[in-house]
This record gives structure tokens, sequence and C-alpha cells, in this order.
């Protein structure tokens, strides 16, 4: 161990005592960090249950002094309930600092657990692909080449690193079901990976190595997508030759997007679907227009032309899956697919059946996104361009993401509008406040821009700390719905 990161443990017990329980050295794998670059070391600390929020001062006291670090924080209890998905994390990295009470945490089966590769290749593939599709200006660059870093150290952690262990050892052993390695491929990524910061540079100074990089990512994802759905066959999409949706106003935009993806791409494009708020009818003035193409499979030639139809809509968004992407869609995001999206073009009909223990494990994960995010900005104590465009997500994330699905759990009903998410918490002054705030998002956050702008941040730092108080309210609600429905 070098003698900075000793220091750092003996400041960290210093700082917080009896009620620092450990320290691991692991990554941000539920979302990549917006204020940090992926060179920097990332290091949960586990504190007391009784620091839920208390540790924030002195831990942005540790990520002053070390700032060439990037902290954040969890509670004994959190741990012990941190998204199945992602506890592989505390299992494969090495622990700094490791209490007896850590040890008496269990960690689940990751080898019973397919959706720790699904949701690698979900993440994955969705920044690379998310980054080719746009025409960067020269910030979103910048952001795209953080976020591409982020993607690419998951690709190699949480895909290939894992699979080639003993979890699936079959997926690299001698197999009726294997596919062909991109063995070439697969040695750049560790390549890039291991060199950085040099590459870090090449692409940011060009922007056709940075989308040559974001396609072969794509690849990488869409290769294990294609090997999982080889060895565990999952059938989510099935034939549909019901009526597709009428959209109205947006119909005359979908018929040229489809004439232009029709002429582009011929009958590998299977189905196009509408998400968000474009699904839901509740789109305000200026909003994207999100949708969904689903192609035979994504490579380079679908990129492009995906590329090409979107830069000429002005506001259209689209994601792009291919079949085994759907198939192996991680189970606990079926209900986004579920309740926001609108089938309006193809013969393929997204067959996600609702399921009560999915519906919790999505809840779980975007509580602990939230947290990731609010504690981050309160840690780091910074807040630059992106804090109060964050901090707009993280509310959208609590109301879509949380809200609304723990709704459905406890009443069976899914609400499709705001005035029905407000009545239905009404109890509640937090959560009404953030579903609120989401109605007002440009103006808000305009006003939060204007007052960082004069070094006022209270208010933004209020916000955070509310988030961080409705996912204890949410986390409490959803206990007792688990316990009344005897979900476990």
């Amino acid at each position: 161990m070098d003698a900075r990161t000793d220091y750092f443990i003996q400041s960290a017990l210093e700082v917080l005592g009896e009620n620092l329980l450990g320290i691991v050295e692991t990554d941000s794998y539920l979302r990549q960090p917006d204020y940090s670059s992926r060179c920097v070391r990332h290091f949960y600390v586990i504190v007391a249950d009784n620091l839920v929020t208390d540790c924030i001062t002195s831990l942005r006291y540790l990520q002053a002094e070390f700032f060439e670090f990037t902290l954040n924080y969890l509670t004994i209890s959190e741990l012990s309930y941190y998204p199945p998905h992602c506890m592989w994390q505390f299992a494969k990295n090495p622990w700094l600092l490791r209490s007896e009470k850590i040890s008496d945490v269990v960690l689940p089966n990751i080898k019973g657990n397919l959706d720790i590769y699904r949701q690698a290749v979900f993440s994955v593939a969705h920044i690379a692909r998310l980054y080719y599709l746009r025409n960067l200006t020269p910030k979103t660059h910048v952001w795209g080449v953080r976020q591409l870093g982020w993607a690419m150290r998951y690709a190699e952690l949480g895909l290939y690193r894992q699979l080639e262990s003993t979890e699936l050892s079959c997926i690299h052993k001698d197999s009726a079901y294997v596919l062909k390695a991109p063995t070439k491929d697969l040695n750049w990524l560790i390549t890039c990976n291991t060199s950085w910061q040099k590459f870090e540079e090449e692409l940011l100074s060009n922007i056709n190595v940075f989308r040559d990089a974001a396609a072969r990512l794509s690849e990488i994802a869409e290769y294990y997508s294609t090997l999982l759905q080889h060895l565990y066959p999952e059938t989510r999409t099935v034939p549909a030759h019901g009526k597709v949706d009428d959209l109205l106003s947006l119909q005359p935009l979908i018929d040229q997007v489809i004439i232009l993806l029709r002429q582009f791409i011929g009958n590998r494009l299977l189905a196009f679907y509408l998400h968000g708020s474009a699904a839901r009818g509740d789109m305000r003035s200026g909003s994207d227009i999100d949708s969904i193409v689903i192609v035979d499979k994504v490579d380079t030639v679908i990129l492009e032309a995906i590329r090409s139809t979107q830069s000429r809509f002005k506001d259209l968004s689209i994601s792009v899956y291919s079949e085994s992407n759907v198939h192996q869609y991680p189970s606990f995001r079926a209900y986004a697919l579920i309740n926001g999206t609108k089938r309006v073009y193809g013969n393929l009909a997204l067959e996600m059946k609702p399921s009560l223990k999915g519906d919790v494990y999505g809840i779980i994960n975007n509580l602990f996104t939230i947290r990731q995010i609010a504690r981050s900005y309160l840690i780091s104590g910074t807040y630059g361009h992106r804090a109060y465009y964050m901090l707009g997500l993280m509310m959208k994330l609590t109301d879509h993401g949380c809200l609304r699905p723990l709704q459905i759990l406890k009443g069976g009903f899914y609400p499709t509008k705001k005035t029905q998410v407000l009545e239905y918490y009404r109890d509640n002054e937090i959560l009404t406040d953030i579903i609120k705030y989401t109605q007002n998002l440009k103006e808000c956050e305009n006003t939060l821009k204007q007052k960082l702008l004069i070094g006022s941040r209270a208010e933004i730092e209020n916000l955070f700390y509310s988030l961080l108080d409705a996912c204890e309210i949410v986390a409490e609600r959803l206990n007792m719905v688990q316990i009344e429905k005897s979900i476990s």
C-alpha cells in the first residue's frame, strides 16, 4: 500500500472514529460520476447507520484533502440491500479497511444472477451508442469521453473479467453455443484501459477516434448480449399482429422517420417505439421526442443509419437495441418498458411481464442511484455546469423510477399524469415538492444556474438533501409494501 493511500485510511479513522466500518476501492457502477475524470480512484466509505447524512461534512473534509480521489458512502444497512446486480463489486474489489460488521453482510450468489451481466451489457451499450449517435458539440464531446471511459472500464471488469472466471466458465470453453470472441476488440479494450490517460488525449483531440471507439465498444456489448442469449435463451419479444398506436400530432414525424429508416436499413428494422413523455402523452414544449429502434443486430451500418436519421429531426432522440438486447434486458428495468413505451411501427412486440420482485428491485436500483449522485455532489461541495441538470434528472428519476412504480405496487394503478401522483402523495410535503419541481424543470434549472453564478449554493444543497430525505421515505414505504405483499 502506498503512503498516500495509508494516509487516507488514517485520516478517515481520525475523522469518523468508530463510525467508520469499512473502505472499499471500487467504481460507481450504478451511474458514471459527472464531475470527475475516469482516471481518479473511487472509494466507498461504509459508515454506521446513525450517520445517514451526518457524515457528509466529514467526508467533504476528506474529499478536500484527497482531491485526486472520488468519495461516496453507504451505511452498513444500505450495503446489506445494495442492488444485487451491482453487489459483485464488494466481493471482487479490494477492501482497504474492513470491520467484523462488514463480514456479517451476506453477499448474493454472483453465479445465479444473470442481471449482473445483463445490466453491464445494457450500461455499456447505452453509453457507447448514445454518444456515437450524437452530433457532438465540444461540451458534449468532453462529457462523452468521460462517460465512454467509465463504460470501457465497466466492459472489462463487469463483463470480460467476470465471464472469463469461474462464474460462467462455460462461456470461454469449447461449446456448441460459444460464438467467436472478438479477440482483437477485447485486447484493444484492455490496452486502452491500461493506458487510459494517453488514450483519453486521443479521444479528446479527434472526434473520429472517439466515434470509432464508441462503435467498437458497442460491438463488444453486442457480442456478450448475443452470447448470453445463446446460453440463457429468453423470449421477451414476440410477433405482434395487433394495431400499432396512432400518436396523432406526432404521426407525421413518425412516418417520416420510418420512411428514412426503411430506406437506410430495409427489413433489418424490426420495430419502432416511442418512449417516455412522448409515449405517455404528457410532453412539454421543447421536450425531446424519445424513441427506440429495434433491429436484428447492432453494428456500424445500423449506427450510421440511426445517426443520419436522428440528425435530420430536431429534438428526436433515438436509442437502438438488437433483438438479443431486448431478450436479455435486465429484469429490474422491465417496469420502464411495460409502462413507458408505445409501439408505432413493426411486428415485434416487447413482452415484459410485470413482476412484483422485479419492480421492487427496480425501485431499489433507482434509490441507490439517486443517493449516489446526490451524495457525490454534496461530498465534493462543487456545483458546476452539470450540477443543476443532474439534480433535475434525479428529481425525474424519483418521480418516474420510484414514486410511480411504488404507487403501482401499493395501489395497482399506473399514474400517467403528475396530478395523479401529486394526489397520491399529498400526505408528504417532501415528495410533493419534488413532483412540483419536475413540473417546472427548465425554470428551476435556470434559477439554480443564476444563483450558482453569483456564489449562492444553499438552494441546490438543500434540494440534494431533500432527494436523500425522499429516498429514506420511499425506502420505508417500499419495505412496508414488501411486508404486506410478502415480496422477498
